[in-house]
């Protein structure tokens, strides 16, 4: 019995619950912002904030670790080139959530996750390292 254990989990199973988690981790990085159910955000904001955190950690092992959760790595490598561009020292509490409303159809709670606004990139942002180091290895 392990007490004291905070865990999330969704009745679609394992896998699939880990892939949603994924993909609204990496759609919440690259857009900066996502609107979701409360227990949805309850387990993305748990989820980031641990893989922002090793980012700040510079190893090429937290890295890897980094590539294998979310495996877009241009995403990864634009919030390095922000956390070491801007000196990030903060130590926890990367993502803000806030109440919206009430769904009308079920009643669940809706919830709003932002990104701090050190932290936020957009879509646009990420094109552009792409495409910088598609020059340099032309080059």
């Amino acid at each position: 019995m392990k007490h004291r254990q905070k865990k999330i989990k969704f009745k679609k199973g394992q896998d699939a619950s880990q892939m949603m988690t994924r993909k609204l981790a990496t759609n919440l990085l690259q857009n900066g912002y996502i609107t979701t159910t409360e227990s949805k955000a309850k387990k993305i904001k748990m989820y980031t904030d641990k893989l922002i955190s090793v980012l700040l950690k510079d190893s090429t092992a937290k890295l890897n670790t980094a590539m294998r959760e979310l495996a877009n790595k241009d995403l990864i490598v634009s919030i390095i080139n922000k956390i070491k561009g801007e000196n990030y020292t903060r130590v926890g509490g990367h993502v803000n959530s806030k109440r919206l409303y009430a769904r009308m159809s079920d009643g669940t709670v809706m919830m709003k996750l932002e990104l701090n606004q050190s932290l936020q990139t957009r879509k646009k942002e990420v094109v552009d390292t792409k495409v910088s180091e598609e020059k340099q290895i032309l080059k």
